[in-house]
Protein backbone atom coordinates (compact mmCIF):
# COMPACT_ATOMS: atom_id res chain seq x y z
CA UNK A 1 0.00 0.00 0.00
CA UNK A 2 1.10 3.48 -0.80
CA UNK A 3 2.58 5.57 2.17
CA UNK A 4 0.31 7.82 3.60
CA UNK A 5 -0.48 8.74 7.10
CA UNK A 6 -3.93 7.17 8.23
CA UNK A 7 -5.85 9.91 9.15
CA UNK A 8 -5.37 11.01 5.43
CA UNK A 9 -8.71 9.87 3.38
CA UNK A 10 -7.32 8.04 -0.08
CA UNK A 11 -9.94 9.37 -2.85
CA UNK A 12 -9.70 7.58 -6.60
CA UNK A 13 -11.32 9.54 -8.39
CA UNK A 14 -12.49 8.46 -12.40
CA UNK A 15 -13.18 11.58 -14.94
CA UNK A 16 -13.66 11.36 -19.11
CA UNK A 17 -14.56 14.77 -19.50
CA UNK A 18 -11.56 16.53 -17.81
CA UNK A 19 -9.30 19.88 -18.65
CA UNK A 20 -7.83 20.65 -20.61
CA UNK A 21 -10.89 19.62 -22.96
CA UNK A 22 -13.85 22.19 -22.91
CA UNK A 23 -16.86 22.02 -21.41
CA UNK A 24 -18.91 22.34 -18.16
CA UNK A 25 -18.46 18.18 -16.99
CA UNK A 26 -14.61 18.89 -17.84
CA UNK A 27 -14.56 22.05 -15.84
CA UNK A 28 -16.11 20.83 -13.05
CA UNK A 29 -14.00 17.64 -12.66
CA UNK A 30 -10.96 19.58 -12.50
CA UNK A 31 -12.40 22.23 -10.05
CA UNK A 32 -13.87 20.11 -7.46
CA UNK A 33 -10.20 18.08 -7.70
CA UNK A 34 -8.33 21.08 -7.45
CA UNK A 35 -10.90 22.28 -4.66
CA UNK A 36 -10.40 18.53 -2.92
CA UNK A 37 -7.18 18.59 -3.12
CA UNK A 38 -6.43 21.71 -1.25
CA UNK A 39 -8.71 19.80 2.25
CA UNK A 40 -5.38 18.64 4.30
CA UNK A 41 -7.32 15.22 5.27
CA UNK A 42 -7.58 14.31 1.49
CA UNK A 43 -5.49 12.21 -0.52
CA UNK A 44 -5.98 12.28 -3.93
CA UNK A 45 -5.18 10.70 -7.60
CA UNK A 46 -7.23 10.88 -10.63
CA UNK A 47 -7.59 8.49 -13.70
CA UNK A 48 -8.47 10.46 -16.67
CA UNK A 49 -8.82 9.84 -20.34
CA UNK A 50 -5.99 10.89 -22.30
CA UNK A 51 -6.78 14.21 -24.85
CA UNK A 52 -4.29 16.33 -26.68
CA UNK A 53 -2.47 18.60 -24.62
CA UNK A 54 -2.71 17.13 -21.24
CA UNK A 55 0.47 16.12 -20.14
CA UNK A 56 1.63 19.68 -20.31
CA UNK A 57 -1.72 20.46 -18.53
CA UNK A 58 -1.32 17.64 -15.65
CA UNK A 59 2.20 18.70 -14.69
CA UNK A 60 0.48 21.67 -12.57
CA UNK A 61 -1.20 19.75 -10.45
CA UNK A 62 -1.10 18.60 -6.99
CA UNK A 63 -2.49 15.56 -7.01
CA UNK A 64 -1.34 12.40 -9.17
CA UNK A 65 -3.45 12.37 -12.57
CA UNK A 66 -3.27 9.54 -14.43
CA UNK A 67 -4.09 9.63 -18.25
CA UNK A 68 -5.80 6.46 -19.82
CA UNK A 69 -6.18 5.76 -23.67
CA UNK A 70 -10.30 5.59 -23.78
CA UNK A 71 -12.43 5.27 -26.46
CA UNK A 72 -14.11 8.16 -27.57
CA UNK A 73 -17.49 6.73 -27.16
CA UNK A 74 -18.44 6.64 -23.44
CA UNK A 75 -20.11 3.55 -23.50
CA UNK A 76 -17.03 1.79 -25.76
CA UNK A 77 -14.89 3.03 -23.38
CA UNK A 78 -16.57 1.02 -19.98
CA UNK A 79 -14.07 -2.19 -20.43
CA UNK A 80 -10.79 -0.58 -20.72
CA UNK A 81 -11.69 1.77 -17.66
CA UNK A 82 -12.55 -0.87 -15.17
CA UNK A 83 -9.53 -2.88 -16.21
CA UNK A 84 -7.67 0.31 -14.87
CA UNK A 85 -9.89 1.01 -11.68
CA UNK A 86 -9.24 -2.58 -10.60
CA UNK A 87 -5.46 -1.94 -10.59
CA UNK A 88 -5.84 1.36 -8.85
CA UNK A 89 -7.93 -0.30 -6.52
CA UNK A 90 -5.15 -2.93 -5.31
CA UNK A 91 -1.76 -0.59 -5.88
CA UNK A 92 -3.86 2.56 -4.23
CA UNK A 93 -6.10 1.34 -2.14
CA UNK A 94 -8.63 4.05 -1.88
CA UNK A 95 -11.06 4.59 0.87
CA UNK A 96 -13.81 5.93 -1.77
CA UNK A 97 -14.01 6.00 -5.55
CA UNK A 98 -15.20 9.12 -6.99
CA UNK A 99 -16.77 8.90 -10.06
CA UNK A 100 -17.73 12.24 -12.13
CA UNK A 101 -19.89 10.70 -14.78
CA UNK A 102 -21.75 7.57 -14.63
CA UNK A 103 -20.82 6.69 -18.16
CA UNK A 104 -18.13 5.34 -18.02
CA UNK A 105 -16.54 5.49 -14.58
CA UNK A 106 -20.28 4.56 -12.76
CA UNK A 107 -20.35 1.86 -15.17
CA UNK A 108 -16.64 0.78 -14.60
CA UNK A 109 -16.69 0.97 -10.50
CA UNK A 110 -19.65 -1.48 -11.09
CA UNK A 111 -17.86 -3.83 -13.35
CA UNK A 112 -15.38 -3.65 -10.58
CA UNK A 113 -17.51 -5.12 -7.62
CA UNK A 114 -15.73 -8.56 -7.43
CA UNK A 115 -12.86 -6.05 -6.24
CA UNK A 116 -14.86 -3.44 -4.85
CA UNK A 117 -16.82 -5.33 -2.03
CA UNK A 118 -13.58 -7.58 -0.42
CA UNK A 119 -12.13 -4.56 0.18
CA UNK A 120 -15.51 -2.59 1.67
CA UNK A 121 -14.94 0.33 -1.24
CA UNK A 122 -17.68 2.48 -1.67
CA UNK A 123 -18.03 4.70 -4.72
CA UNK A 124 -20.23 7.93 -5.17
CA UNK A 125 -21.11 9.26 -8.46
CA UNK A 126 -21.45 12.90 -9.70
CA UNK A 127 -25.06 14.00 -12.03
CA UNK A 128 -25.26 16.76 -14.36
CA UNK A 129 -28.18 17.05 -16.30
CA UNK A 130 -28.40 15.92 -19.66
CA UNK A 131 -26.90 12.26 -19.34
CA UNK A 132 -29.76 11.31 -16.91
CA UNK A 133 -32.59 11.80 -19.99
CA UNK A 134 -33.11 8.67 -22.25
CA UNK A 135 -34.06 9.04 -25.91
CA UNK A 136 -34.12 6.30 -28.94
CA UNK A 137 -33.44 9.59 -31.58
CA UNK A 138 -30.06 8.34 -32.77
CA UNK A 139 -28.33 4.77 -32.77
CA UNK A 140 -25.99 6.12 -30.69
CA UNK A 141 -28.83 7.43 -28.04
CA UNK A 142 -30.77 3.97 -28.96
CA UNK A 143 -27.50 2.11 -27.42
CA UNK A 144 -27.57 4.32 -24.48
CA UNK A 145 -30.88 3.41 -23.66
CA UNK A 146 -30.07 0.07 -23.59
CA UNK A 147 -27.84 0.72 -20.58
CA UNK A 148 -30.57 2.67 -18.72
CA UNK A 149 -31.36 -0.64 -16.52
CA UNK A 150 -27.30 -0.36 -15.85
CA UNK A 151 -27.56 3.50 -15.36
CA UNK A 152 -30.18 2.76 -12.73
CA UNK A 153 -27.98 0.08 -10.84
CA UNK A 154 -25.17 2.40 -11.11
CA UNK A 155 -26.63 5.57 -9.61
CA UNK A 156 -28.58 2.73 -6.71
CA UNK A 157 -25.85 1.37 -6.42
CA UNK A 158 -23.68 4.59 -5.15
CA UNK A 159 -22.75 5.82 -2.09
CA UNK A 160 -24.35 8.97 -2.60
CA UNK A 161 -25.21 10.77 -5.72
CA UNK A 162 -23.67 14.38 -6.37
CA UNK A 163 -26.21 16.51 -8.43
CA UNK A 164 -25.22 20.20 -9.89
CA UNK A 165 -28.44 20.90 -9.47
CA UNK A 166 -32.39 20.91 -8.00
CA UNK A 167 -33.73 20.01 -11.12
CA UNK A 168 -30.93 17.26 -11.37
CA UNK A 169 -31.29 16.00 -8.08
CA UNK A 170 -35.08 15.79 -9.08
CA UNK A 171 -34.02 13.78 -11.98
CA UNK A 172 -31.95 11.44 -10.77
CA UNK A 173 -35.08 10.66 -7.92
CA UNK A 174 -37.53 10.26 -10.90
CA UNK A 175 -35.54 9.12 -13.86
CA UNK A 176 -33.45 6.39 -11.57
CA UNK A 177 -35.51 5.83 -8.12
CA UNK A 178 -32.46 7.07 -5.61
CA UNK A 179 -34.14 8.19 -2.37
CA UNK A 180 -33.59 11.71 -1.63
CA UNK A 181 -31.40 11.80 1.52
CA UNK A 182 -29.18 9.54 -0.91
CA UNK A 183 -28.35 12.66 -2.90
CA UNK A 184 -26.37 15.61 -2.04
CA UNK A 185 -26.98 18.78 -4.26
CA UNK A 186 -23.17 20.35 -4.86
CA UNK A 187 -23.42 23.53 -7.30
CA UNK A 188 -20.50 23.89 -9.61
CA UNK A 189 -19.21 26.80 -8.38
CA UNK A 190 -16.81 29.84 -10.12
CA UNK A 191 -13.29 31.42 -9.30
CA UNK A 192 -13.70 34.44 -8.65
CA UNK A 193 -10.00 35.25 -8.85
CA UNK A 194 -10.02 34.02 -12.64
CA UNK A 195 -13.39 35.74 -13.54
CA UNK A 196 -13.66 39.28 -12.61
CA UNK A 197 -14.77 42.61 -14.17
CA UNK A 198 -12.08 44.53 -16.45
CA UNK A 199 -12.09 47.18 -18.86
CA UNK A 200 -12.48 45.58 -22.30
CA UNK A 201 -9.21 44.77 -24.16
CA UNK A 202 -9.09 47.33 -27.20
CA UNK A 203 -7.12 44.66 -28.92
CA UNK A 204 -10.83 42.29 -29.34
CA UNK A 205 -12.66 45.55 -29.29
CA UNK A 206 -10.55 46.51 -33.01
CA UNK A 207 -10.66 42.81 -33.84
CA UNK A 208 -14.08 42.07 -33.82
CA UNK A 209 -15.04 46.31 -34.25
CA UNK A 210 -17.39 46.52 -31.00
CA UNK A 211 -16.03 49.97 -30.53
CA UNK A 212 -19.08 51.99 -29.48
CA UNK A 213 -21.95 48.81 -29.46
CA UNK A 214 -23.80 47.19 -27.33
CA UNK A 215 -22.64 43.58 -27.22
CA UNK A 216 -24.50 40.96 -26.59
CA UNK A 217 -22.01 37.65 -25.75
CA UNK A 218 -23.17 34.18 -25.10
CA UNK A 219 -20.51 31.07 -24.65
CA UNK A 220 -21.13 27.85 -24.86
CA UNK A 221 -20.66 24.61 -27.03
CA UNK A 222 -23.00 25.30 -30.29
CA UNK A 223 -25.89 22.87 -29.76
CA UNK A 224 -29.06 23.65 -30.47
CA UNK A 225 -30.85 23.74 -27.73
CA UNK A 226 -28.60 26.44 -26.49
CA UNK A 227 -31.14 29.52 -27.46
CA UNK A 228 -28.88 31.16 -29.68
CA UNK A 229 -31.15 30.45 -32.80
CA UNK A 230 -33.87 32.12 -30.64
CA UNK A 231 -31.52 34.94 -29.63
CA UNK A 232 -30.88 35.61 -33.70
CA UNK A 233 -34.58 35.74 -34.14
CA UNK A 234 -34.96 38.65 -31.73
CA UNK A 235 -32.29 40.62 -32.81
CA UNK A 236 -33.93 42.35 -35.48
CA UNK A 237 -36.24 43.36 -32.37
CA UNK A 238 -33.28 44.97 -30.35
CA UNK A 239 -31.82 46.48 -33.60
CA UNK A 240 -35.04 48.54 -34.22
CA UNK A 241 -34.15 50.25 -30.77
CA UNK A 242 -30.49 50.08 -30.62
CA UNK A 243 -29.18 49.88 -33.95
CA UNK A 244 -25.53 49.42 -32.98
CA UNK A 245 -26.06 46.00 -31.18
CA UNK A 246 -23.45 43.45 -31.71
CA UNK A 247 -23.68 39.23 -31.30
CA UNK A 248 -20.67 38.09 -30.10
CA UNK A 249 -21.18 34.23 -30.02
CA UNK A 250 -18.38 32.29 -28.63
CA UNK A 251 -17.80 27.78 -28.87
CA UNK A 252 -17.49 25.64 -31.53
CA UNK A 253 -20.37 23.10 -32.19
CA UNK A 254 -22.24 20.73 -34.29
CA UNK A 255 -24.80 23.60 -35.21
CA UNK A 256 -22.52 26.44 -35.75
CA UNK A 257 -23.59 26.03 -39.55
CA UNK A 258 -27.58 26.16 -39.49
CA UNK A 259 -26.77 29.38 -36.49
CA UNK A 260 -24.96 31.16 -39.13
CA UNK A 261 -27.48 30.65 -41.75
CA UNK A 262 -30.46 31.76 -39.55
CA UNK A 263 -28.35 34.79 -38.99
CA UNK A 264 -28.31 35.51 -42.38
CA UNK A 265 -32.11 34.47 -42.88
CA UNK A 266 -32.90 37.08 -40.10
CA UNK A 267 -31.24 39.63 -41.67
CA UNK A 268 -28.58 40.57 -38.75
CA UNK A 269 -25.36 38.38 -39.90
CA UNK A 270 -23.16 41.74 -40.17
CA UNK A 271 -24.41 42.12 -36.41
CA UNK A 272 -23.39 38.35 -35.73
CA UNK A 273 -19.59 37.28 -34.92
CA UNK A 274 -19.07 33.43 -34.57
CA UNK A 275 -15.37 34.10 -32.93
CA UNK A 276 -14.80 30.04 -32.75
CA UNK A 277 -13.92 27.77 -29.58
CA UNK A 278 -12.15 30.26 -26.81
CA UNK A 279 -9.63 29.03 -24.62
CA UNK A 280 -10.50 28.82 -20.92
CA UNK A 281 -7.44 31.47 -20.04
CA UNK A 282 -8.86 34.15 -22.60
CA UNK A 283 -12.32 33.31 -21.32
CA UNK A 284 -12.70 36.44 -18.58
CA UNK A 285 -11.53 38.76 -21.37
CA UNK A 286 -14.41 37.79 -24.00
CA UNK A 287 -16.96 38.04 -20.51
CA UNK A 288 -15.78 41.52 -20.09
CA UNK A 289 -16.89 42.69 -23.67
CA UNK A 290 -20.49 42.44 -22.95
CA UNK A 291 -22.96 44.32 -21.69
CA UNK A 292 -25.20 41.08 -20.80
CA UNK A 293 -24.56 37.56 -21.04
CA UNK A 294 -27.50 35.87 -22.83
CA UNK A 295 -27.91 31.92 -23.26
CA UNK A 296 -31.96 31.20 -23.23
CA UNK A 297 -31.17 27.39 -23.42
CA UNK A 298 -34.22 25.29 -23.52
CA UNK A 299 -35.63 21.64 -22.93
CA UNK A 300 -35.23 19.47 -25.92
CA UNK A 301 -37.14 16.72 -25.08
CA UNK A 302 -36.52 14.95 -27.89
CA UNK A 303 -33.16 14.58 -28.33
CA UNK A 304 -33.02 15.33 -24.69
CA UNK A 305 -31.06 17.48 -23.75
CA UNK A 306 -31.08 20.24 -21.03
CA UNK A 307 -28.61 23.01 -19.08
CA UNK A 308 -28.22 20.91 -16.21
CA UNK A 309 -26.76 24.11 -14.30
CA UNK A 310 -24.94 26.45 -16.47
CA UNK A 311 -21.49 27.18 -15.13
CA UNK A 312 -21.11 29.86 -17.85
CA UNK A 313 -23.55 32.17 -16.08
CA UNK A 314 -21.88 32.07 -12.89
CA UNK A 315 -18.65 33.09 -14.95
CA UNK A 316 -20.56 36.16 -16.27
CA UNK A 317 -21.69 37.25 -13.22
CA UNK A 318 -18.14 37.15 -11.51
CA UNK A 319 -17.20 39.28 -14.33
CA UNK A 320 -20.30 41.80 -13.16
CA UNK A 321 -22.56 40.99 -15.98
CA UNK A 322 -26.17 41.06 -15.79
CA UNK A 323 -27.46 37.78 -17.50
CA UNK A 324 -30.16 36.81 -19.59
CA UNK A 325 -30.88 32.83 -19.63
CA UNK A 326 -33.71 30.88 -20.49
CA UNK A 327 -35.87 29.51 -17.56
CA UNK A 328 -35.52 25.75 -17.92
CA UNK A 329 -33.16 22.35 -15.98
CA UNK A 330 -30.69 23.87 -13.44
CA UNK A 331 -30.44 27.29 -14.50
CA UNK A 332 -33.10 28.81 -11.70
CA UNK A 333 -29.76 27.66 -9.80
CA UNK A 334 -27.30 29.64 -11.20
CA UNK A 335 -29.29 32.43 -11.93
CA UNK A 336 -31.78 34.28 -9.72
CA UNK A 337 -34.52 36.15 -11.40
CA UNK A 338 -35.19 39.90 -11.22
CA UNK A 339 -31.73 40.17 -9.08
CA UNK A 340 -28.67 38.86 -10.94
CA UNK A 341 -30.75 38.68 -14.31
CA UNK A 342 -34.07 37.84 -16.44
CA UNK A 343 -35.41 34.52 -16.73
CA UNK A 344 -36.98 34.44 -19.77
CA UNK A 345 -39.59 31.32 -21.34
CA UNK A 346 -36.82 29.85 -23.63
CA UNK A 347 -39.74 27.86 -26.08
CA UNK A 348 -42.07 28.58 -28.63
CA UNK A 349 -42.73 33.13 -29.42
CA UNK A 350 -39.29 33.29 -27.20
CA UNK A 351 -37.96 35.58 -29.66
CA UNK A 352 -40.39 38.46 -27.73
CA UNK A 353 -38.96 37.59 -24.54
CA UNK A 354 -35.58 37.66 -25.01
CA UNK A 355 -36.29 40.85 -27.35
CA UNK A 356 -37.66 42.61 -24.18
CA UNK A 357 -35.29 41.51 -22.03
CA UNK A 358 -32.56 42.65 -23.45
CA UNK A 359 -33.93 45.95 -24.57
CA UNK A 360 -34.69 46.74 -20.80
CA UNK A 361 -30.86 45.91 -19.93
CA UNK A 362 -29.48 48.14 -22.21
CA UNK A 363 -31.72 50.63 -22.25
CA UNK A 364 -32.13 50.70 -18.04
CA UNK A 365 -28.10 50.81 -17.65
CA UNK A 366 -28.33 51.38 -13.44
CA UNK A 367 -30.83 48.08 -13.11
CA UNK A 368 -27.79 46.14 -15.59
CA UNK A 369 -25.23 47.70 -13.54
CA UNK A 370 -27.10 46.54 -9.91
CA UNK A 371 -27.76 42.90 -11.78
CA UNK A 372 -24.25 42.54 -12.53
CA UNK A 373 -22.91 43.70 -8.81
CA UNK A 374 -25.67 41.31 -7.19
CA UNK A 375 -24.48 38.61 -9.21
CA UNK A 376 -20.63 38.52 -8.80
CA UNK A 377 -21.63 39.31 -5.31
CA UNK A 378 -24.10 35.92 -5.05
CA UNK A 379 -21.48 34.07 -6.97
CA UNK A 380 -18.87 34.47 -4.65
CA UNK A 381 -20.68 33.58 -1.75
CA UNK A 382 -22.53 30.60 -2.54
CA UNK A 383 -20.77 29.32 -5.53
CA UNK A 384 -17.56 28.61 -4.69
CA UNK A 385 -15.68 25.15 -5.64
CA UNK A 386 -14.32 25.56 -2.06
CA UNK A 387 -18.26 24.88 -0.84
CA UNK A 388 -18.93 22.05 -3.50
CA UNK A 389 -15.57 20.15 -2.48
CA UNK A 390 -16.42 20.48 1.47
CA UNK A 391 -19.99 18.84 0.98
CA UNK A 392 -18.44 16.41 -1.23
CA UNK A 393 -15.86 15.97 1.24
CA UNK A 394 -17.72 15.57 4.52
CA UNK A 395 -20.38 13.04 2.38
CA UNK A 396 -17.45 10.82 1.84
CA UNK A 397 -15.97 11.17 4.74
CA UNK A 398 -19.20 10.31 6.80
CA UNK A 399 -19.55 7.11 4.59
CA UNK A 400 -15.95 5.95 5.83
CA UNK A 401 -15.59 6.70 8.76
CA UNK A 402 -19.11 5.00 9.63
CA UNK A 403 -18.11 1.86 7.84
CA UNK A 404 -14.72 2.08 9.67
CA UNK A 405 -11.49 0.78 8.34
CA UNK A 406 -11.94 -0.60 4.65
CA UNK A 407 -10.56 -4.35 4.35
Amino acid sequence: PPMSSDRKTRILATAYDYRPGLGGVATCAFKTMQALSRIPDVELRCLARATPGATEFDFHGHFETHRLALNSRASLAIPALATHLSRHLITYQPQAILNFHWLPCGAASLLALPLRAPLHIPYFVFAHGNEIMETGRTPYKRLRQQLAPVKRNIFRGAAAVFAVSNYTARLVQTECGVAPENIEVVFNGVDGSAFYPEPPQAGLLEKYRLQGKRVLVTVCRLDDYKGIDRTLAALPLVLERFPNTAYLVCGEGPDRQRLEALSRHHGVHEHVVFTGAVPPDKLRDYYNLADCFIMPSRLDESAPNVEGFGIVFLEAAACEKPVIAGNSGGIPDAVEDGRSGWLVDAHGGAEQAIARAVLECFSDTRKAKAFGKYGRMRALETFTWENSARKIWERINRHVRHRGPGA
